[in-house]
Protein backbone atom coordinates (compact mmCIF):
# COMPACT_ATOMS: atom_id res chain seq x y z
CA UNK A 1 0.00 0.00 0.00
CA UNK A 2 2.86 2.37 0.83
CA UNK A 3 4.33 1.93 -2.65
CA UNK A 4 1.00 2.71 -4.31
CA UNK A 5 0.58 5.84 -2.20
CA UNK A 6 4.09 6.97 -3.09
CA UNK A 7 3.38 6.44 -6.79
CA UNK A 8 0.08 8.31 -6.52
CA UNK A 9 1.74 11.23 -4.74
CA UNK A 10 4.48 11.54 -7.35
CA UNK A 11 2.02 11.23 -10.24
CA UNK A 12 -0.17 13.92 -8.71
CA UNK A 13 2.83 16.27 -8.54
CA UNK A 14 3.86 15.59 -12.14
CA UNK A 15 0.37 16.02 -13.57
CA UNK A 16 -0.22 19.18 -11.52
CA UNK A 17 2.96 20.89 -12.72
CA UNK A 18 2.34 19.88 -16.33
CA UNK A 19 -1.21 21.22 -16.06
CA UNK A 20 0.20 24.70 -15.39
CA UNK A 21 2.91 24.40 -18.05
CA UNK A 22 5.76 23.94 -15.56
CA UNK A 23 7.42 21.33 -17.75
CA UNK A 24 11.16 20.53 -17.40
CA UNK A 25 13.22 21.73 -20.33
CA UNK A 26 16.89 21.05 -20.95
CA UNK A 27 18.69 20.97 -17.63
CA UNK A 28 15.96 23.05 -16.01
CA UNK A 29 13.94 20.94 -13.55
CA UNK A 30 13.49 23.03 -10.36
CA UNK A 31 10.77 20.77 -8.98
CA UNK A 32 12.66 17.51 -9.58
CA UNK A 33 9.90 16.10 -11.75
CA UNK A 34 12.32 13.89 -13.67
CA UNK A 35 13.49 12.34 -10.40
CA UNK A 36 9.89 11.78 -9.31
CA UNK A 37 8.96 10.12 -12.61
CA UNK A 38 12.09 7.98 -12.50
CA UNK A 39 11.13 6.98 -8.97
CA UNK A 40 7.76 5.81 -10.26
CA UNK A 41 9.42 3.76 -12.99
CA UNK A 42 11.73 2.11 -10.46
CA UNK A 43 8.84 1.24 -8.13
CA UNK A 44 6.75 -0.12 -10.99
CA UNK A 45 9.67 -2.28 -12.16
CA UNK A 46 10.51 -3.55 -8.67
CA UNK A 47 6.92 -4.42 -7.77
CA UNK A 48 5.57 -5.41 -11.22
CA UNK A 49 2.74 -2.91 -10.99
CA UNK A 50 0.61 -2.19 -14.03
CA UNK A 51 1.15 1.45 -14.95
CA UNK A 52 -0.35 2.57 -18.26
CA UNK A 53 0.13 6.33 -17.96
CA UNK A 54 -2.21 7.11 -20.87
CA UNK A 55 -5.08 5.22 -19.23
CA UNK A 56 -4.24 6.51 -15.76
CA UNK A 57 -4.36 10.14 -16.85
CA UNK A 58 -7.88 9.68 -18.19
CA UNK A 59 -8.96 7.97 -14.98
CA UNK A 60 -7.46 10.72 -12.83
CA UNK A 61 -9.15 13.50 -14.83
CA UNK A 62 -12.48 11.65 -14.76
CA UNK A 63 -12.27 11.23 -10.98
CA UNK A 64 -11.29 14.86 -10.40
CA UNK A 65 -14.15 16.00 -12.60
CA UNK A 66 -16.60 13.71 -10.82
CA UNK A 67 -15.55 15.06 -7.41
CA UNK A 68 -15.39 18.68 -8.61
CA UNK A 69 -11.70 18.89 -7.71
CA UNK A 70 -10.22 20.32 -10.93
CA UNK A 71 -9.01 23.41 -9.03
CA UNK A 72 -9.31 25.48 -12.18
CA UNK A 73 -6.54 23.53 -13.94
CA UNK A 74 -6.64 22.10 -17.45
CA UNK A 75 -5.54 18.57 -16.59
CA UNK A 76 -5.90 17.38 -20.18
CA UNK A 77 -3.78 20.05 -21.87
CA UNK A 78 -0.39 18.36 -21.64
CA UNK A 79 -1.34 14.70 -21.41
CA UNK A 80 0.77 13.77 -24.42
CA UNK A 81 3.74 15.60 -22.89
CA UNK A 82 3.29 13.65 -19.65
CA UNK A 83 3.24 10.37 -21.55
CA UNK A 84 6.38 11.31 -23.48
CA UNK A 85 8.00 12.36 -20.19
CA UNK A 86 7.50 8.80 -18.91
CA UNK A 87 8.74 7.32 -22.20
CA UNK A 88 12.03 9.11 -21.59
CA UNK A 89 12.23 7.93 -17.99
CA UNK A 90 11.66 4.32 -19.06
CA UNK A 91 14.47 4.72 -21.59
CA UNK A 92 16.69 6.14 -18.85
CA UNK A 93 15.88 3.20 -16.58
CA UNK A 94 16.51 0.57 -19.26
CA UNK A 95 19.74 2.21 -20.40
CA UNK A 96 21.30 1.27 -17.07
CA UNK A 97 21.02 -2.39 -18.11
CA UNK A 98 22.39 -4.26 -21.10
CA UNK A 99 19.66 -3.22 -23.52
CA UNK A 100 20.61 -2.37 -27.12
CA UNK A 101 19.78 1.15 -28.25
CA UNK A 102 17.55 -0.10 -31.08
CA UNK A 103 15.51 -2.23 -28.69
CA UNK A 104 15.22 0.81 -26.43
CA UNK A 105 13.91 2.79 -29.40
CA UNK A 106 11.43 0.05 -30.22
CA UNK A 107 9.84 -0.19 -26.78
CA UNK A 108 9.90 3.57 -26.19
CA UNK A 109 7.89 4.06 -29.39
CA UNK A 110 5.07 1.74 -28.35
CA UNK A 111 1.64 3.29 -29.05
CA UNK A 112 0.74 3.30 -25.36
CA UNK A 113 3.01 4.15 -22.44
CA UNK A 114 2.62 1.10 -20.23
CA UNK A 115 5.73 1.34 -18.06
CA UNK A 116 5.75 -2.27 -16.85
CA UNK A 117 4.92 -3.53 -20.34
CA UNK A 118 7.73 -1.52 -21.95
CA UNK A 119 10.26 -2.86 -19.47
CA UNK A 120 9.06 -6.45 -19.93
CA UNK A 121 9.12 -6.11 -23.73
CA UNK A 122 12.70 -4.82 -23.70
CA UNK A 123 13.86 -7.72 -21.56
CA UNK A 124 12.11 -10.32 -23.72
CA UNK A 125 13.47 -8.92 -26.99
CA UNK A 126 16.93 -8.76 -25.45
CA UNK A 127 16.69 -12.38 -24.32
CA UNK A 128 16.06 -13.44 -27.92
CA UNK A 129 18.30 -11.02 -29.83
CA UNK A 130 20.92 -13.71 -30.49
CA UNK A 131 18.46 -16.41 -31.56
CA UNK A 132 19.03 -17.83 -35.03
CA UNK A 133 15.49 -16.90 -36.05
CA UNK A 134 15.43 -13.41 -34.49
CA UNK A 135 16.17 -11.74 -37.84
CA UNK A 136 13.36 -13.39 -39.85
CA UNK A 137 10.95 -12.91 -36.95
CA UNK A 138 11.67 -9.18 -36.66
CA UNK A 139 11.56 -8.75 -40.44
CA UNK A 140 8.18 -10.46 -40.75
CA UNK A 141 6.62 -8.59 -37.83
CA UNK A 142 8.18 -5.32 -38.94
CA UNK A 143 6.77 -5.71 -42.43
CA UNK A 144 3.29 -6.03 -40.96
CA UNK A 145 3.75 -2.83 -38.96
CA UNK A 146 5.07 -0.80 -41.89
CA UNK A 147 1.86 -1.45 -43.80
CA UNK A 148 -0.70 -1.66 -41.02
CA UNK A 149 0.36 1.50 -39.21
CA UNK A 150 -0.80 3.49 -42.24
CA UNK A 151 -4.13 1.68 -42.41
CA UNK A 152 -7.63 2.59 -41.17
CA UNK A 153 -8.52 1.25 -37.73
CA UNK A 154 -11.59 -0.60 -36.46
CA UNK A 155 -12.53 -2.26 -39.74
CA UNK A 156 -13.93 -5.79 -39.41
CA UNK A 157 -12.35 -8.54 -41.49
CA UNK A 158 -14.70 -10.19 -44.00
CA UNK A 159 -13.52 -13.75 -44.66
CA UNK A 160 -15.74 -13.97 -47.74
CA UNK A 161 -13.39 -11.53 -49.47
CA UNK A 162 -10.34 -13.80 -49.16
CA UNK A 163 -8.95 -14.71 -52.57
CA UNK A 164 -6.20 -17.20 -51.72
CA UNK A 165 -5.36 -19.80 -49.09
CA UNK A 166 -2.65 -17.72 -47.41
CA UNK A 167 -5.24 -15.12 -46.41
CA UNK A 168 -7.26 -17.76 -44.59
CA UNK A 169 -4.13 -19.29 -43.09
CA UNK A 170 -3.02 -15.94 -41.68
CA UNK A 171 -6.50 -15.14 -40.39
CA UNK A 172 -6.85 -18.51 -38.66
CA UNK A 173 -3.34 -18.31 -37.16
CA UNK A 174 -3.85 -14.77 -35.85
CA UNK A 175 -7.26 -15.66 -34.42
CA UNK A 176 -5.68 -18.58 -32.55
CA UNK A 177 -2.96 -16.30 -31.16
CA UNK A 178 -5.49 -13.66 -30.07
CA UNK A 179 -7.46 -16.25 -28.12
CA UNK A 180 -4.53 -16.90 -25.78
CA UNK A 181 -2.61 -13.61 -25.91
CA UNK A 182 -1.60 -12.28 -22.48
CA UNK A 183 -2.52 -8.72 -21.57
CA UNK A 184 1.13 -7.88 -20.84
CA UNK A 185 4.26 -8.73 -22.85
CA UNK A 186 5.27 -12.28 -21.99
CA UNK A 187 7.50 -15.05 -23.23
CA UNK A 188 4.38 -16.90 -24.39
CA UNK A 189 3.27 -13.87 -26.42
CA UNK A 190 6.69 -13.56 -28.04
CA UNK A 191 6.72 -17.23 -28.97
CA UNK A 192 3.20 -16.94 -30.39
CA UNK A 193 4.22 -14.05 -32.64
CA UNK A 194 7.45 -15.82 -33.56
CA UNK A 195 5.36 -18.79 -34.64
CA UNK A 196 3.59 -16.61 -37.22
CA UNK A 197 6.80 -15.85 -39.15
CA UNK A 198 6.34 -18.43 -41.92
CA UNK A 199 2.61 -17.73 -42.25
CA UNK A 200 3.30 -14.00 -42.62
CA UNK A 201 6.07 -14.63 -45.16
CA UNK A 202 3.79 -16.88 -47.24
CA UNK A 203 1.01 -14.31 -47.02
CA UNK A 204 3.12 -11.50 -48.42
CA UNK A 205 4.51 -13.78 -51.14
CA UNK A 206 1.05 -14.72 -52.40
CA UNK A 207 -1.01 -11.62 -51.58
CA UNK A 208 -1.00 -8.17 -53.14
CA UNK A 209 -2.10 -5.97 -50.25
CA UNK A 210 -2.94 -2.92 -52.35
CA UNK A 211 -5.41 -4.73 -54.59
CA UNK A 212 -7.34 -2.80 -57.22
CA UNK A 213 -10.65 -3.79 -55.64
CA UNK A 214 -11.15 -1.34 -52.77
CA UNK A 215 -13.11 -3.81 -50.65
CA UNK A 216 -10.41 -6.46 -50.97
CA UNK A 217 -7.68 -3.92 -50.25
CA UNK A 218 -9.44 -2.59 -47.16
CA UNK A 219 -10.07 -6.12 -45.94
CA UNK A 220 -6.41 -7.06 -46.27
CA UNK A 221 -5.33 -3.93 -44.45
CA UNK A 222 -7.82 -4.70 -41.68
CA UNK A 223 -6.32 -8.19 -41.29
CA UNK A 224 -2.83 -6.77 -40.94
CA UNK A 225 -4.05 -4.08 -38.52
CA UNK A 226 -5.44 -6.74 -36.21
CA UNK A 227 -2.09 -8.48 -36.16
CA UNK A 228 -0.23 -5.19 -35.73
CA UNK A 229 -2.21 -4.49 -32.57
CA UNK A 230 -0.69 -7.63 -31.07
CA UNK A 231 2.83 -6.87 -32.30
CA UNK A 232 2.68 -3.37 -30.84
CA UNK A 233 2.74 -4.89 -27.39
CA UNK A 234 6.48 -5.21 -28.01
CA UNK A 235 6.74 -1.66 -29.34
CA UNK A 236 7.74 -0.47 -32.78
CA UNK A 237 9.52 -3.59 -34.05
CA UNK A 238 10.61 -1.71 -37.18
CA UNK A 239 13.21 0.06 -35.02
CA UNK A 240 14.98 -3.21 -34.20
CA UNK A 241 18.16 -3.58 -36.25
CA UNK A 242 18.82 -7.05 -37.64
CA UNK A 243 21.70 -8.14 -39.87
Amino acid sequence: MGTLLAIADKLDSIMSFFAVDLIPTGSNDPYALRRQAYGIVRMVAANHIGFDISALQKQVVAKLTQNDQLAGLDWEKNQTAVADFFRDRVGQFLSTGKIRHDILDAVQNAPTVDVEGMIAAAKILTAHQDDADFKPTMEALGRVLRIADKSPQNVAVDVSLFENSTEKSLHDAVSAVKAHFDAQPSEANYQALRGLTDVITDYFTETMIMADDERVRTNRLAELTGLANLIHQFGDITAVIVK
